[in-house]
C-alpha cells in the first residue's frame, strides 16, 4: 500500500451496518473515496468520493447510490 494511502474501516456499534473508506493524499489534493452499506430496516449502500484541496476545502464530490428511493442526497 502507498504511504500516502490509507484505509479505514468501521461498523456500527449497534448495527448491521459497515464503511470502507480509502483516504489518500497526493498533489495538493485529499481524496476520500468510500463505500457504506446498512442491512438493517431500511437497506441502503451508498458510494461516494470527497476531493478536497490541501486545505482540506472540498473541490469535488460524487455520491451514487444504487437504490435511489431509499436514500437522499
Amino acid at each position: 500500500m502507498p504511504e500516502d494511502m490509507k484505509i479505514i474501516r468501521w461498523r456500527e456499534w449497534d448495527g448491521p451496518g459497515l464503511e470502507h473508506l480509502v483516504l489518500q493524499e497526493r498533489a495538493g489534493e485529499v481524496s476520500a473515496d468510500s463505500v457504506a452499506v446498512c442491512s438493517g430496516q431500511t437497506p441502503f449502500a451508498v458510494r461516494y468520493r470527497i476531493a478536497c484541496d490541501a486545505g482540506w476545502r472540498a473541490i469535488h464530490r460524487d455520491i451514487a447510490c444504487p437504490l435511489r428511493d431509499m436514500c437522499s442526497a
